[in-house]
């Protein structure tokens, strides 16, 4: 007995020949997936009744529970975790359908409802047999209603079944209804977050016997077959194509011209590989470009390889995607090393999509100032296995509020640096990360997870009041950050929202922060930015530098704001910044925090769009105390509301319906304040003038 379902049958063993089936279609870790449109319902029609759905598939052990091999309205077939015979978790293959209504051949209706929704789902599955090599699938679902008194070889009418490589699972209650919608059509790689690769597809509008599956599997087919609705060899398909053709031709198939359930490539990303299936994998310990190393051939940069021994690059190189081979199959190869490690050894590994299977053995070793760069993140996030020659340190990368695909450069070192001192309580490793997407607008927040082991920490090091820190602006300052996390064994994961990029390391010594910024805003009022943050633990604290740019590059000092008590307690701040006439674009601000000592460390750089107004004049400027001062406004003031606002925020005078450009000066102290006037269509204006 397996997870899924017992095997009930001894078909022939699975032969996947590639001078047979020829070119195959190939699906990487991106949004580009094939969707096969039913624009005159053929594939609805036919999955009222009976079918069948036939495919070879290739993926790595590093698969993961949701990737999907193909999905309609009401149907997915995708990969998931089961239980076996032992309690242990093994990966599996599912056939899902989705239901409105309870089965009544259930005996508990609750066992088979999706929880938190209101519909049900009928289920066949079975154990993924091995990885890294084809295996051939399909998917018989019998409907009672059509061919009544008809069953084809150990698929009762009213039922479905799973076969891989001619096996069968156990018999599961089919629908009684219909499978409609059909959405459309019918997606292949839809959602995935492993590479996988995808050839013969064969739907049937029949439900085929286990002789007929097991016969068949391993040679190409007629495609003039009865009962063939639609039928992709991949063969032939050019390099980038964004079409395939359905060759199905026999009694049952919807054209002649194939044009007809037709497959096209949509989404982002790199697109789908259409070529012949190479097995790219390392067989000996050595340098990457050796092609003893690969078994007599150096993989091409288009290619996807397996990591089975050790590898040292001695130049550049770039790859489209890498994979560990698990140990597991590992243990089936005679020679095959323990350690599965990439040593950049000074150079620059790029990777079209994240490294996948790697582990605390198999990993990429950033040694001798070695950098690895990995595309095609998605913004739902990634591990990326990287680490030194003595620990595995893998970090995870994700952007919650993204919406597409992002780049970084990270390395992992043993040491830190810039230095901390010998009494710093830190762990001692550090990582360097730099996102290589241009941000659109305001730089977006990402959740980096870093992973370390216990034997990295400091004696005084605290688990408990572990902070991710990070080194910019020539200071090293704590990230707002989760608590830590065990994975298992003696390793341990720390998370932190991240905007600011260089080192990073983890430390419970919050003593080189001078104050912990809680929140920082920024919004607009006629030609003034005003600025609103929180901060607290301010103990030993000086002041706040607000600091202005045009481009995040060059900053100015706009003013100081003065911590009024020192403390742990929450305090709240407002600035007032009259931003000089002519900036126009967008506007940059941080805020430098520094310490009594003069160490400091930056707020995340908040922006806004900036367009120039009409600037607002106040005369003279410097005025006397209780005089008159005059506004210079293009057009002059009608029925406008003007305060006098102090550099604190607050309000020292305020007039209603003011007319006129002249303005007699209240009793208030001498100082510097801000002349607000909002005119009659709604609009503040801002000038900055001084009191003697």
């Amino acid at each position: 007995m397996n997870a899924f379902g017992q095997m009930l049958t001894s078909p022939p063993a699975p032969d996947y020949n590639r001078s047979k089936f020829k070119e195959s279609v190939g699906f990487h870790n991106t949004n580009k997936y094939v969707f096969f449109e039913d624009y005159n319902d053929v594939l609805e029609f036919g999955f009222d009744g009976s079918f069948t759905i036939e495919f070879w598939v290739k993926i790595p052990s590093s698969i993961q529970p949701g990737t999907l091999v193909l999905r309609t309205g009401n149907f997915d077939i995708n990969f998931g975790m089961g239980v076996d015979a032992n309690n242990n978790y093994t990966p599996g293959l599912l056939f899902l359908v989705k239901s409105y209504d309870p089965d009544p051949r259930w005996e508990n209706n609750e066992d088979h409802m999706f929880p938190g929704t209101d519909y049900y789902y009928h289920l066949t599955a079975m154990d993924i047999p091995y990885f890294n090599d084809w295996f051939h699938v399909a998917i018989v679902r019998n409907r009672s209603t059509h061919f009544p008194g008809w069953d084809p070889d150990n698929t009762d009418a009213g039922f479905m079944r799973m076969y891989i490589n001619g096996n069968a699972s156990y018999q599961g209650y089919a629908p009684l209804d219909d499978l409609i919608p059909v959405e459309n059509g019918l997606s292949m790689a839809q959602l995935y977050t492993s590479y996988l690769k995808i050839d013969e597809l064969r739907i049937w509008g029949t439900a085929r016997s286990a002789s007929e599956i097991y016969t068949y599997m391993n040679e190409p087919i007629d495609h003039e077959n009865e009962w063939l609705m639609a039928y992709y060899s991949f063969d032939g398909i050019s390099p980038g194509s964004s079409s395939i053709s359905n060759e199905s031709r026999g009694w049952g198939s919807p054209g002649n011209d194939g044009s007809e359930l037709a497959g096209f490539v949509y989404g982002t990303g790199p697109s789908p590989v259409f070529g012949t299936d190479r097995d790219y994998i390392s067989e000996a310990d050595g340098e990457w470009d050796d092609p003893d190393t690969w078994g007599g051939e150096v993989p091409g940069e288009d290619e996807i390889v397996v990591i089975d021994h050790s590898l040292t690059l001695t130049r550049d190189r770039a790859q489209h995607g890498l994979v560990f081979r698990g140990p597991d199959l590992a243990a089936r190869m005679s020679g095959a090393s323990a350690e599965k490690l990439v040593y950049t050894n000074g150079h620059t590994l790029t990777v079209q999509s994240p490294p996948s299977g790697g582990n605390e053995s198999s990993y990429i070793v950033t040694n001798s100032d070695g950098k690895l760069i990995v595309e095609n993140i998605p913004y739902t996030g990634a591990q990326i296995p990287v680490g030194t020659e003595t620990s595995y340190r893998p970090v995870s990368i994700s952007q919650p509020s993204g919406s597409r695909f992002v780049a970084f450069s990270l390395y992992a070192r043993d040491e830190i640096a810039p230095a901390v001192t010998s009494a710093a309580a830190v762990v001692n490793a550090s990582w360097d990360l730099t996102p290589l997407t241009p941000s659109q607008g305001t730089p977006p927040v990402y959740k980096i997870k870093f992973q370390w082991n216990t034997s990295d920490e400091r004696d005084n090091f605290s688990r408990t009041s572990a902070l991710v820190a990070n080194y910019h602006n020539s200071a090293w300052s704590t990230l707002t950050s989760g608590s830590v996390q065990t994975t298992g064994g003696a390793s341990y994961t720390l998370e932190a929202d991240v905007t600011q990029f260089s080192p990073f390391i983890i430390t419970s010594d919050q003593g080189s922060l001078p104050v912990r910024l809680a929140g920082f805003d920024i919004a607009r009022e006629g030609s003034v930015a005003i600025l609103k943050w929180s901060a607290s633990e301010a103990s030993d604290f000086s002041r706040f530098e607000i600091e202005r740019s045009p481009d995040a590059k060059v900053w100015t000092t706009a003013g100081i704001e003065r911590a009024p008590k020192q403390g742990s307690s929450m305090q709240h701040y407002t600035y007032y910044d009259p931003v000089p006439a002519g900036l126009s674009g967008r506007l940059y601000y941080r805020i430098k925090m520094v310490d009594l000592d003069d160490s400091y460390t930056y707020s995340p750089i908040r922006s806004i769009a900036w367009k120039a107004s009409a600037p607002l004049g106040v005369y003279p400027n410097p005025a006397e105390k209780q005089s008159e001062i005059r506004l210079k406004f293009p057009g002059g003031f009608s029925n406008a509301d003007l305060q006098i606002i102090s550099l604190n925020g607050l309000e020292v005078y305020r007039r209603s319906g003011f007319s006129g450009e002249a303005v007699n000066l209240p009793d208030i102290p001498a100082g510097l304040y801000i002349l607000s006037v909002k005119d009659d269509n709604g609009q503040v204006h801002r000038e900055k003038f001084l009191i003697r």
